[in-house]
């Protein structure tokens, strides 16, 4: 059956910024240049060398873009930076070698091949990788606000939303001031308000799976399993943190495990149940 393609992935969102200008703006590009592929025509033999054509300057410009933004993580010193170049050579890679193959495959080939790339890259890298550089190049002050809960991270699903919202709540209580000598307290308490929070939302939303029989069930729960085990983690070191530092790695969980897991997976079972009922 020919993959449904989600043009909502292929629009541009504030939360996919890094905070730097030139490299979102490069995003943005690679964005509409990926957009235009994906919707150009493919009649007939015309139809099919043009999409060729943008095909290799979406190749083009990803090299190029990937120089840039190597040497912007150079700049700020980036310590992932050896493991984010090799990605972006196995990215690179895999389009060239699917550039090689265009003339051996039909043309539903040429757009599933392309699509599953468009995923794996405009979405997860920028939204999972991308997303790692900003964090580690803001400030205290900055991470605090991504606690803060935004429409685009409607699912459409309103059960989902809603406990999302509640959800939103308990982190911003995580940073609310108080006096030094309750800090501690607070800090403990709000983990295992989240802890406990999070094991219930994804038992209801993994029963929400079942019921419409998703299909990327078991890759979901691993997901899941992760960010249980993140937070697990953080409770058991707490005693040992500073409460800046503490901060810091919770506000790493909620934009590079929550809001990333929100945005990626959790809107996918929305457009699967969606185009599948």
């Amino acid at each position: 059956m020919k993959k449904k393609i989600d043009q909502n992935k292929l629009i541009w969102k504030s939360e996919f910024s890094i905070g730097n200008y030139r490299i979102d703006n490069e995003h943005i590009k690679l964005f509409e240049i990926a957009k235009k592929a994906l919707n150009a025509k493919k009649n007939n033999t015309e139809d099919v060398e043009k999409l060729k054509s943008i095909i290799w300057s979406l190749y083009e410009y990803i090299g190029t873009h990937f120089k840039n933004e190597e040497k912007f993580m150079s700049e700020i010193e980036y310590p992932d930076l050896p493991r984010h170049k090799t990605i972006h050579k196995t990215l690179l890679d895999n389009l060239h070698q699917f550039i090689q193959t265009l003339n051996d495959l039909t043309i539903d080939e040429i757009e599933k091949q392309l699509y599953d790339f468009i995923e794996d890259y405009f979405i997860r890298h920028i939204v999972k990788e991308d997303k790692r550089i900003e964090i580690w190049n803001l400030s205290l002050k900055r991470l605090r606000k991504s606690t803060y809960w935004i429409k685009s991270y409607e699912t459409g699903n309103e059960q989902i939303d809603t406990e999302h919202k509640e959800m939103f709540e308990i982190l911003n209580d995580a940073f609310e001031e108080v006096e030094e000598d309750q800090k501690e307290a607070k800090i403990k308490k709000v983990l295992k308000r989240l802890y406990d929070f999070l094991k219930i939302h994804f038992k209801e939303e993994e029963a929400y799976m079942r019921d419409i029989d998703y299909p990327q069930y078991e890759e979901h729960l691993d997901l899941h399993n992760e960010i249980i085990n993140e937070c697990n983690t953080l409770l058991e070191r707490i005693n040992d943190m500073e409460d800046a530092l503490f901060e810091r790695e919770l506000a790493k969980i909620i934009d590079r495990d929550i809001i990333e897991h929100i945005l990626l997976e959790d809107k996918k079972i929305v457009f699967w149940e969606n185009q599948n009922r």
